[in-house]
Formats: C-alpha cells, structure tokens, sequence
C-alpha cells in the first residue's frame, strides 16, 4: 500500500459512511459493525475498485470478489445489501474514473 494512504499509520486503509435521517457522515476510519463491510488485501482490490460497477461488468466483479474471498484476500461480512444508497453506485463510478 503506497505509504501516503495510510494516514494513521497503522498499514490500514479504511472510511466508513454513517447515514441517518437523511444526514450522511464520512470518516477515514474502519468500524466494527455496519450493515455493509467489507475488508480486503490492498493489492487485490485496487483492480476492482477501478472497474466501472457498470450492470454488464457485475457478474464479472462479484467473481472477482469471490475469488478473493476463496483467498483470504477479501472479507464481507454484509448483513443487508440493499441499505446502500443507489447513489453510491454512481459515486463508485465516479471515483473509478478518477484512477484510470
């Protein structure tokens, strides 16, 4: 992991998202509970974090995933999908477009 990301200086990577009441909050930290985690090998999950989550490319990234998962380079421990906002998708997008 490129030393400038690991801004507390613990070898980890991490943000998480609050939201409630329609109030949304972002730290660069990692939480024990969410109702969506996931925790994975930096050198594994660089590649997917900058493919376009275009519908046609899915099947192929949940793949990955789950090839990372066989691994141990990829852990989700997601109890409810479904509470990621539809905006975050595009967000995911945007983002990827950033690294290409």
């Amino acid at each position: 992991m490129p030393k400038h990301l690991d801004k507390h200086g613990t070898g980890v990577i991490a943000w998480h998202c609050f939201i409630s009441d329609g109030e949304v909050r972002f730290a660069e930290t990692a939480i024990a509970q969410a109702d969506v985690r996931s925790q994975s090998d930096y050198a594994f999950i660089v590649p997917i974090a900058k493919k376009l989550y275009a519908p046609e490319a899915m099947a192929e990234i949940l793949a990955d995933l789950a090839l990372g998962a066989e691994q141990g380079r990829h852990i989700s421990t997601s109890r409810n999908q479904a509470k990621v906002p539809p905006a975050f998708m595009d967000l995911h997008i945007d983002l990827a477009l950033r690294t290409l």
